[in-house]
This record gives structure tokens, sequence and C-alpha cells, in this order.
């Protein structure tokens, strides 16, 4: 009995060993999603992200989102990106938070049946902003700053350019674009790919 119980404990040392040698040998999903799209292979990264993203990842979610907005892989669909952005936005994103706060914005500035996108849009980038995602912080405090979709306020404004700029007073993002409008990009760690 004593040395029934030693060999099923090898066993499991041994079980364990082989399955912690197997994951430093195979790369997770999300990995094999990420070196898909870095190589071009967007149908593969998509599928990938997409049977993540359905198990509620949230940065899948967002790439999904991505991916869908910018047509990489598939058609582009505003409307498809923004079930995925919402609900990784739900799922605490603050990357995606932002994109369906500028969707929720854009719908709105489309003539959006009430004013219900705008306070959408806004709710979502405050989300954001609050979580310390710089694209959003510049965001609301340029709409602070112009009071563009809120009432403006120099002291809201000067504090939510302050987070973006911190302690080094350099930006540390710049806009892109005509528009200063960053485009949603598949992430990792947070950076886009």
């Amino acid at each position: 009995m004593f040395k029934s119980a030693i060999r099923k404990s090898m066993l499991w040392a041994f079980v364990g060993l082989l399955a912690l040698y197997a994951v430093k040998q195979f790369p997770g999903r999300d990995q094999v999603a990420t070196s898909a799209y870095k190589n071009g292979e967007y149908a593969k990264a998509m599928k990938l992200w997409e049977k993540m993203a359905k198990n509620g990842d949230s940065v899948a979610q967002y790439n999904m989102g991505a991916l869908l907005k910018s047509g990489i892989g598939k058609a582009a669909s505003v409307d498809e990106a923004a079930k995925w952005f919402l609900k990784s936005a739900e799922n605490g994103n603050a990357a995606a938070q932002f994109e369906i706060g500028k969707i929720y914005e854009a719908e709105a500035a489309a003539g959006g049946a009430s004013g219900l996108p705008a306070a959408r849009a806004l709710i979502w980038i405050k989300k954001s902003a609050e979580q310390g995602y710089e694209p959003a912080e510049t965001d609301l405090g340029l709409k602070y700053l112009s009071g563009t979709g809120v009432d403006q306020n120099a002291e809201r404004a000067t504090y939510w350019l302050s987070q973006v700029i911190g302690a080094s007073r350099e930006p540390k993002v710049m806009l892109g674009g005509a528009d200063g409008v960053l485009a949603a990009l598949p992430c990792e760690n947070g950076k886009p790919l």
C-alpha cells in the first residue's frame, strides 16, 4: 500500500512535469493568434481570437472589434465591431471602452435618433479615461477644453490633459490622423501589434 502511494505520487509528479513542458513548448492560443496576425494570416488570427472572445476573453473581444472595424481579415463592419467592443468594454477593457465610446459618438454626430448615443459615448470614454487609457484622457480633456459634448470646464480639461502629460511635461500620446483619432488596432499586453 505504501509502495502504491509512492507510485501514484511519482506518476502525478511526472504528469505535472510533462504538462509544464507542454505549456512551455506549445504556445497558447493568444500567442498563436498574435503570431498569425503579425504574419499577415488575418483569417487564422480572427478565427482564433473569435473562439477566445466567445469564451469571454476581453483582449480577444477587443481584437475582434479592431479587425472588424478596420476590415482586416473580413469586410469592415462597424456594427459587428461595436458588438465586440461593447462586450470587451463591459469586461473592463479600457481600449474597448474608448472605441465603443467613439462609435457612439460617431452615431450621435450622424444624427442618432436621440441623445442616447452621445450620452453613452461620454459614459464609456469617461470609464476608459478613469482607467488611465491615454487616448481617452486626451479626448476627454479636449472635450472639456472646447465644450464639445460637455459643459466647457477649464479645470477638468487641465486635469485630464495633465494626466496624459504627466510629471515629465512631455506628451505621452501622439494624436494621429487629420482628425486626431487613434485607430483601433489589435493589441497584445495593451499595446498595438
